[in-house]
């Protein structure tokens, strides 16, 4: 998974990067929305005794800016001075989805149900549950940097704090993507199904 760079155009671009919303988050000069979507294969096994079990079997997270959330105030002015600021943002959303990415599917919660049907819904909550979880974290930790900078208006704690989110982005390792091709399993072929979340 590569780091993502956010490059601002100048204001007077004909297309700014930011689209205008003075309605959305008039709070702030600009508003950076970050997203982080799993997706996952699954399978679905039968017991002798009735009961089915579904487990993940491969995890794929996709992560980065969300255009149709992100938006800046008309009189924001020049943005490029709140460039770290956003920038270390979008760092935090990157490690979180690295950390995610690096799951490997015996780290997930299976499911169980009495058909294939209830197993596949109780494993999608379950996987549900506990990515939520997993995020509190990225929560926490976003809302303290906005907190500890004054949303990006402590220029100085800014550079500290997007030093640091640096470093831990460089040092988490990136997830390769999976492979196209095939891998020698021990398990007999399956065609799982694709779960976005």
């Amino acid at each position: 998974m590569k780091s993502r760079r956010i490059l601002f155009r100048t204001i007077s671009s004909p297309q700014p990067t930011f689209p205008i919303n003075d309605k959305a988050h008039p709070e702030t000069s600009f508003w950076l929305s970050t997203f982080l979507h799993y997706y996952y294969h699954s399978l679905t096994k039968s017991s002798p005794g009735g009961v089915v079990y579904g487990y993940v079997t491969d995890w794929t997270i996709f992560s980065g800016l969300n255009k149709n959330e992100t938006s800046r105030r008309s009189k924001a002015g020049s943005l490029k001075e709140d460039l770290p600021y956003t920038q270390a943002l979008l760092d935090l959303n990157e490690i979180r989805a690295r950390q995610m990415a690096a799951l490997a599917p015996g780290e997930f919660p299976g499911g169980k149900g009495d058909s294939f049907a209830a197993a596949q819904a109780d494993l999608d909550a379950r996987v549900k549950a506990f990515c939520q979880e997993r995020f509190k974290a990225f929560d926490v930790e976003r809302d303290a940097l906005v907190k500890q900078t004054r949303q990006g208006e402590n220029k100085k704690k800014v550079r500290e704090q997007a030093t640091a989110i640096r470093k831990r982005l460089d040092a988490t390792l990136a997830t390769p993507a999976p492979s196209a091709t095939p891998t020698l399993t021990l398990a007999p072929p399956v065609s799982p199904t694709l779960r976005p979340r």
